[in-house]
């Protein structure tokens, strides 16, 4: 199941696996979070532009 932030649905796939895995094992968590809100904050943003980005792998 895919986990929802602040309306932005994070992909639920095998390469978001692996990049969050890896940002977590060799990042402190204060990078992890980081990368996580950018993330959030770029969707968002995206959707106010009207544009949707490809998600797929």
């Amino acid at each position: 199941m895919s986990e929802i932030v602040a309306g932005v649905e994070i992909p639920d796939t095998a390469a978001v696996a692996e990049a969050t895995r890896l940002v977590q094992e060799t990042t402190s968590p204060l990078i992890y979070h980081h990368s996580r809100r950018v993330f959030v904050f770029g969707a968002i943003h995206a959707r106010r532009l009207g544009l949707e980005p490809d998600r797929s792998e």
